[in-house]
């Protein structure tokens, strides 16, 4: 009875050791060794890395005014023994433009025939453009006598008045009927009739 207690014992032994290794195969058996992933360089070229900031450059992109652009105006207000006239310059366009600053409205005559007229400036210029936004206007003023500076008789001596209003292109005022041509009353004689012209201005001038 002994020796089949002993040989019982060692059977379960024996099977429950062998059960131990078969568990210890399956697990290993399925059991996953993780690699390591090496990590993948990447070279990034440094031209294509730094990117260049674009430059927005602010301009004056105001352009000069043409002659299409401006309605070039003479007012004249004859009196006794004066006449004075206002000039305006409006740009009728629909843009900004600009007009030269740094000149006076010429008196424009026929210098052959006629000697015994002067020209008198008044005011000064400015030097930098004019700035003219669409129906923006700017001003300057004429004066000159209508016979009375002569001792004997008068002539009617045609007189334009124009504008530099960029180093290509000038303007010619017109009077309320629409002439370019003004008679200026000079003498017949060699007495001076002096024709003053103003500056150019953002403002009327008063006379």
């Amino acid at each position: 009875m002994g020796k089949i207690i002993i040989w019982l014992f060692i059977l379960i032994v024996l099977a429950t050791g062998g059960w131990y290794l078969y568990k210890m195969s399956m697990q290993s058996s399925h059991s996953v060794v993780p690699t390591e992933i090496s990590p993948i360089p990447t070279t990034m070229n440094p031209t294509t890395a730094v990117l260049s900031p674009m430059t927005t450059q602010t301009q004056n992109t105001t352009s000069y005014c043409s002659p299409q652009d401006l309605q070039a105006n003479l007012s004249l207000s004859p009196g006794a023994g004066n006449v004075y006239g206002t000039f305006t310059l409006k740009n009728i366009s629909q843009a900004n433009c600009q007009v030269l600053g740094n000149n006076f409205i010429a008196a424009n005559y026929n210098t052959t025939t006629v000697k015994n007229i002067t020209i008198m400036h008044e005011g000064i210029t400015q030097s930098a453009p004019f700035q003219l936004s669409p129906n923006q206007t700017i001003y300057s003023q004429v004066h000159y006598p209508n016979g009375p500076q002569c001792q004997g008789s008068t002539v009617a001596t045609p007189v334009t008045f124009t504008y530099k209003i960029s180093p290509a292109d000038t303007v010619t005022f017109a009077n309320q009927t629409g002439n370019k041509a003004q008679n200026v009353m000079t003498c017949a004689t060699s007495d001076i009739t002096a024709i003053e012209i103003w500056q150019i201005s953002l403002m009327p001038i008063p006379p």
